[in-house]
């Protein structure tokens, strides 16, 4: 068991062997598994959790980790996954472990499945179809060009999509899981509009 009263001990802490990582956070009170996360940032990440204890906008395990401060205590990390490089296999990792943990019962304070929001957007059907849309745009002739990059551009001079873009970033923590969704629903709005744009483009230029 672990006991820290000064911020410095954070380097106390084993480091990483390689940047891209799969790891949990424990409790050294009494070894419980509380959080499981994904870093492509080496220690950065887990200095980030440390520092993450004096934000005043609580997630639960932002919350647990200044209830381990206040009373001396600093979390314990554990690597359990490491990677080479970085891509869609790690997200796919953070999630299998998540699943894993959850599947012992063990209580985790990860706000969600794992897997970051690029991941889970850009693996989406939709977003799929879209990206080939495109592709398929991007190698047509100079006037299907012309068209999907007015189209492109004019969705993002639309002040709807700006007024969404404008309350996520100036009216939540940039951190806090309402900004997050906040940006989801953005990411989800604005791939429903590149959606309609791109086909509207195939149907009107075949």
């Amino acid at each position: 068991m672990r006991n820290v009263t000064n911020p410095s001990k954070i380097h106390s802490l084993p480091k990483p062997e390689k940047d891209i990582y799969i790891y949990t956070l424990i409790d050294p009170r009494d070894n419980s598994i509380k959080y499981v996360g994904l870093s492509t940032t080496g220690f950065s990440r887990i200095n980030n959790h440390f520092k993450s204890g004096y934000s005043k906008n609580q997630s639960r395990v932002k919350s647990w980790i200044q209830s381990l401060r206040a009373h001396g205590y600093i979390f314990q990390v554990n690597y359990i996954e490491y990677f080479d490089k970085d891509g869609p296999h790690v997200d796919k990792a953070e999630i299998k472990w998540i699943k894993h943990y959850k599947d012992q019962g063990i209580e985790l304070y990860n706000a969600d499945l794992g897997g970051r929001r690029d991941y889970h957007n850009f693996n989406s059907e939709e977003c799929k179809k879209l990206l080939s849309e495109r592709a398929a745009i991007a190698n047509g002739t100079p006037e299907q060009r012309k068209l999907f990059s007015e189209k492109t551009k004019a969705q993002w001079q639309n002040p709807e999509i700006r007024a969404k873009m404008e309350y996520a970033a100036k009216h939540k923590a940039p951190d806090s899981p309402e900004t997050d969704q906040d940006l989801v629903n953005v990411q989800t709005y604005m791939q429903e509009r590149m959606v309609l744009s791109a086909t509207t483009i195939i149907k009107y230029s075949n």
